[in-house]
């Protein structure tokens, strides 16, 4: 079978990140080819597709779309506006036509895949990865990407409404949409790269260790789990990621009190992540966001306890099920 995956990420930020998983875009190797579709400006790394889709063969399509010219060219981003304006693309580029497609996020990818399925009368079935709640996630958006979402509002829960299939990695994303979109929902986990359990833990001695895997920012802040190492000293903290705070946080790390037992590593392939977890005592998790990262899933399959701010990551219902404290 073929399948077409459309996205907006740029798969440069996910080589950063560390968040290259093989066979991510193929589950259960169920697909033979795989194309994928890459709305923005971005140059492909051959290796990196060919991992995503493994075992099946894989080819990149770049479609780098400027956003600002692509909202102006279809008149605020209006779905038959970009209908319109992507036949160009679908006839010169899908030279080979999928039997399904999926598309990720609720954004743009998601009233592409719309589109190609609508011309083409294919299955469509999305995927999302992130809760759409105003009160956490506008603050942390910046001015142009506020814009780019409001702008995509309609035309992404007409898409939405048009899928065959739509599937959600955790539980609070289907509280922020509309109830006959809600309830299309199918809650399927994001996959992990933990794919056999490690024994159980022995007991270690020496200073407690504790890990940090995020983005440095100001929805998923650092700092104060800096700061309270000055308060337990016999606590040792790596912090995996890197972002705006990244600089502040490792000012923080610098006090007398604190220096020495804070340990920055800047981004790490997820394979390696995973092999390094069960090295750890607990994660650290700070988020002012409803979701259940993957790097929170593969820490607790790795034994880890799990320690979360109670508002609002706590409310996830995911938690619950998790060894948190």
């Amino acid at each position: 079978m073929r399948l077409l995956v459309v996205i907006e990420d740029k798969t440069a930020d996910w080589i950063k990140k560390g968040e290259i998983l093989s066979g991510y875009f193929n589950p259960s190797s169920a697909f033979q080819s795989i194309t994928v579709l890459g709305l923005t400006e971005d140059k492909a790394n051959e290796q990196v597709i060919k991992a995503l889709c493994n075992p099946a063969t894989s080819r990149f399509i770049g479609a780098n779309i400027n956003r600002r010219t692509f909202a102006m060219t279809t008149a605020g981003l209006r779905y038959n506006r970009i209908a319109n304006k992507l036949k160009g693309l679908m006839n010169d580029k899908i030279t080979e036509l999928p039997h399904v497609i999926r598309a990720y996020g609720d954004g743009l990818g998601a009233v592409v895949g719309s589109v190609i399925a609508n011309e083409f009368r294919l299955p469509f079935a999305v995927s999302l990865h992130t809760t759409s709640d105003p009160k956490t996630q506008s603050p942390h958006l910046g001015f142009k990407d506020r814009i780019w979402r409001f702008l995509l509002t309609n035309p992404v829960q007409y898409s939405l409404r048009r899928a065959d299939a739509i599937m959600a990695a955790y539980t609070p994303i289907p509280e922020y949409l509309p109830p006959d979109i809600a309830s299309k929902i199918k809650i399927i986990p994001n996959a992990v790269g933990i794919k056999k359990r490690p024994p159980p833990p022995v007991e270690k001695k020496g200073p407690l260790q504790a890990i940090w895997v995020s983005r440095q920012i100001s929805g998923r802040d650092p700092r104060p789990a800096i700061s309270a190492l000055s308060h337990l000293q016999n606590v040792r903290l790596t912090l995996v990621g890197t972002g705006p705070l990244h600089q502040e946080a490792q000012r923080i790390a610098s006090h007398p009190n604190i220096k020495g037992r804070a340990r920055f590593i800047p981004a790490v392939k997820n394979k390696d992540l995973c092999d390094m977890l069960p090295q750890y005592d607990v994660m650290l998790v700070n988020s002012k966001f409803r979701e259940m990262p993957k790097s929170v899933m593969e820490a607790s399959l790795s034994g880890l306890s799990i320690i979360v701010n109670q508002n609002p990551a706590c409310e996830t219902k995911e938690y619950s099920r998790l060894p948190v404290i």
